[in-house]
């Protein structure tokens, strides 16, 4: 079972991934994929973690022959062989962000895409972040286009484009709970669907 999770910022992506993995007790692989791939407290493990779902950054970095001095196209490629291999060994897992969907799809996993009101997602970053309105929507937009950008440089596949993915949620529409809830419902139903 492999379950990949897009999300726009703010709307429960990480929350609800965290949910899942612990319903179906298989790891998450989102922020921590850095650690898992063997970068470890040698590193300035700060400085790395600005390359991992980052845009790349055109004008700075080139690629020659297969070979490329872009950090963020190394960070990259180490994650998608990371999570292809695991993907290979028929390992079960859930994936949050880093083009899941569109690198995982030879193995056929349940694809969910999460998003929410800007309004609610605003007030969410608000919280977390402790943020003023002002700031937490330009994050939010800053976050949302930054995603979008690094997901279209590296998949055929546009990052919110329904077509791509076995299910679109509206978080705002159920909640935390209740969204949890339905997609466990939905991934038993597809995981049963596919035996």
């Amino acid at each position: 079972m492999i379950i990949t999770i897009s999300r726009e910022f703010g709307s429960g992506g990480r929350d609800i991934s965290r949910a899942l993995a612990a319903h179906y007790d298989v790891p998450l692989y989102d922020q921590n994929m850095l650690s898992e791939i063997g970068i470890d407290e040698s590193y300035d493990i700060d400085r790395i973690n600005q390359y991992d779902e980052a845009p790349r950054w055109m004008i700075r970095s080139r690629t020659v022959r297969g070979l490329t001095n872009s950090n963020i196209d190394n960070i990259a490629m180490k994650e998608f062989d990371f999570l292809r291999e695991k993907a290979r060994v028929k390992e079960s897992f859930i994936v949050l962000g880093h083009c899941g969907e569109s690198i995982l799809k030879e193995y056929d996993p349940i694809s969910i895409f999460v998003n929410a009101s800007m309004d609610l997602r605003i007030e969410r970053t608000m919280q977390e972040f402790e943020l003023d309105e002002k700031e937490a929507y330009a994050l939010t937009k800053k976050t949302d286009r930054n995603r979008k950008t690094y997901h279209n440089y590296y998949c055929d596949n546009k990052w919110d484009d329904s077509r791509y993915y076995d299910l679109c949620i509206e978080f705002s529409t159920l909640g935390v709970d209740e969204t949890i809830d339905f997609l466990i419902d939905f991934i038993d139903h597809c995981i049963e669907a596919r035996k």
